[in-house]
């Protein structure tokens, strides 16, 4: 006989029902957050493992592995004299010790968790706005590693006279990035080509109006701008002119404020936009009536009516200056050669690779090795020309 089992009533399917889809709901809340949880920041590689110590200086906490230590005194010392220039130029101090987090390489760099996947080939460092912290690889020469610290920490003074956790109204990309560069007081020649380029094709921006990347041209030309708007206000103002402006952004973007432009530069928006456009138009005046390649210069790449070589693909200036390594195409023997070209009127020196393929990839760095050693066996060449000719003219005292 069967056992028989009493049907539940109405009202308790409904309970259980119930019961199941609340449950059913928060797995599938859980579900979809949990399984990222142990996952993430799992896809950055980590090739190392890093023994972290701690230096301490007066104004920073550099966190340094024992690789890097015999380097850091003078990363420490970079840190604190850029440090007092910042400070010296805003008349201002932070409150705490700027975290210093140094890495050997920059592929070592590239495996940091201060914030994954910041850390990435193309960014030379960064800066970290609610933590206070620093990351940055040390592997460039000295001039541009000191300049890569001063524009990171010059982000910290930044974020400190504008707190971020305060702001009402984003700061413009072009006042921080442009004011970092600024500080570091370095122009590349690239970018300082894309500003003279905006100013004599008259597409200089409206700087007040402008935010984030804009929406033309490449995306440093914000930078570039940033860092003339800048030098504009300190041939103007001075330095003094740029640290009220700061300031009074600051009261501008928490709120409160009047408009930044009017209170520090005493100047409307479209009058200082107007003011930076001329000032550029100024500054690079010189080339604004040249229209052509020979108003700058001397065409120096090989003459295609008279050689087998065409065009100049790259050079490498030896280090006299009288010498051009040139990577160029040879048609006659159709491929890549590395010649030497004088920089006086262009003359084809010598093919530094006849029947000798060139990879153009390495090509660069292979021209200025070859350059070198052919500077380095004409030098030999003179000494021994020079010391054939003493000999000559002193046959005695080679004799004695």
């Amino acid at each position: 006989m069967r056992p028989r089992v009493p049907l539940p009533s109405p009202r308790s399917s409904i309970r259980v029902f119930g019961a199941a889809a609340i449950v059913a709901a928060l797995a599938t809340a859980a579900a979809a957050q949990t399984p990222f949880i142990p996952y993430y920041g799992k896809n950055n590689p980590h090739y190392d493992t890093f023994n972290w110590q701690i230096y301490t200086t007066d104004h920073f906490e550099i966190y340094f592995y024992p690789e890097v230590q015999p380097h850091l005194e003078r990363i420490a010392s970079y840190a604190e004299s850029a440090y007092q220039q910042i400070s010296a130029d805003l008349k201002h101090d932070l409150s705490f010790k700027v975290q210093l987090i140094i890495f050997k390489t920059h592929s070592e760099f590239e495996q940091e968790n201060v914030d994954p996947g910041a850390g990435v080939e193309g960014v030379g460092a960064f800066a970290e706005p609610f933590r206070q912290r620093i990351v940055a690889p040390i592997d460039d020469p000295p001039d541009r590693l000191y300049g890569l610290i001063v524009h990171e920490l010059t982000h910290q003074f930044q974020f400190d006279i504008i707190p971020q956790t305060l702001i009402r109204r984003s700061v413009p990309l072009w006042v921080n990035e442009g004011g970092a560069d600024y500080e570091r007081g370095q122009w590349e020649p690239l970018d300082l080509m894309v500003v003279r380029d905006a100013a004599i094709a008259d597409v200089v921006p409206k700087m007040s109006q402008l935010e984030g990347y804009g929406t033309a041209g490449p995306s440093r030309l914000i930078y570039n701008l940033g860092h003339a708007v800048f030098e504009f206000i300190e041939a103007k103002y001075g330095k003094e002119g740029i640290r009220q402006f700061m300031f009074a952004l600051r009261k501008s973007v928490i709120g409160g404020g009047e408009d930044a432009y009017e209170e520090a530069l005493k100047l409307k928006k479209e009058e200082f936009d107007e003011a930076f456009e001329r000032y550029l138009k100024e500054r690079f005046k010189p080339f604004r009536d040249k229209e052509r390649p020979a108003d700058y210069g001397r065409d120096l790449s090989p003459n295609q009516e008279k050689t087998h070589f065409a065009q100049a693909l790259s050079i490498t200036p030896s280090p006299s200056g009288d010498l051009l390594a040139v990577v160029t195409a040879n048609r006659k023997d159709q491929e890549l050669d590395i010649i030497l070209v004088s920089s006086k009127d262009g003359s084809i020196v010598r093919n530094l690779t006849p029947g000798e393929p060139v990879d153009g990839l390495v090509a660069q760095g292979r021209s200025a090795r070859l350059l070198r050693a052919h500077e380095q066996r004409a030098d030999a060449r003179r000494a021994e020309r020079a010391h054939a000719q003493d000999r000559a003219a002193n046959p005695d005292e080679v004799g004695g």
